[in-house]
């Protein structure tokens, strides 16, 4: 009777030991995986309102982009109030448009890049595209614009004078009139990582016709360091 109660006893503290060295590797998996998760969700289960939920970062991490995300709904969906508004007051027969969608674009080594479109039509030859581009850092814990990148005014300059060697190889594209000068880099600029530095994404009208759409033009990492 003894052996077996020793035994059991040997079982219980064996499997015990096992759970918390589990529950340890666990989180530590959890504190190290630098790969987030994502699944969509609706604004106010309006199905034209789409954004990206993130998870399996550390807690800090997901509010973090989970916070601006929210952020960027809340100031949508006061425009798509505005489009509903209008379109009562107008004909009934003209379609308004208000959505949103997205494009996660970068999503390794602890870092986090995505897109957030907003598309606008009330009336018109055709709708307009706004891009807002969200990158994150999750070593330094901190959301990142293009200006910690290019954080300074040589960086700026390289990359303009590349951006705009790339407009001259390839001028079917863009404005033919085009100055360097036109071409804005600031932190209000979209941009995502990439595997071999970052890919800067410019809003509609900037630097083409309306056809060519949002011009995105890939920069090496020897330009950002």
């Amino acid at each position: 009777m003894k052996k077996a109660m020793a035994i059991l006893g040997f079982l219980v503290l064996t499997a015990s030991l096992l759970f918390i060295i589990n529950k340890g590797t666990s989180q530590i998996n959890a504190s190290q995986n630098r790969k987030a998760a994502v699944h969509t969700e609706y604004y106010k289960d309006i199905s034209s309102l789409s954004f990206p939920v993130f998870s399996d970062l550390k807690e800090e991490d997901a509010k973090l982009a989970n916070d601006a995300v929210k952020l960027h709904l809340k100031n949508s969906y006061k425009e798509f109030q505005k489009i509903v508004n209008d379109a009562e007051k107008k004909d009934k027969d003209e379609e308004n448009v208000y959505e949103t969608s997205y494009k996660v674009k970068y999503n390794e080594e602890g870092k986090l890049s995505f897109l957030i479109y907003d598309y606008q039509f009330s009336g018109g030859a055709h709708g307009m595209y706004t891009v807002t581009s969200y990158n994150f850092d999750f070593d330094k814990h901190k959301q990142v614009v293009l200006t910690d990148v290019l954080n300074n005014q040589a960086k700026i300059e390289k990359a303009k004078n590349y951006i705009f060697s790339y407009i001259n190889e390839h001028p079917e594209q863009f404005y033919s009139d085009l100055k360097k000068s036109d071409i804005r880099l600031d932190e209000h600029t979209a941009f995502y990582y990439t595997s071999s530095g970052i890919s800067i994404v410019f809003q509609q009208y900037d630097i083409a016709p309306y056809a060519a759409g949002n011009q995105e033009i890939k920069l090496p990492s020897t330009l950002l360091y």
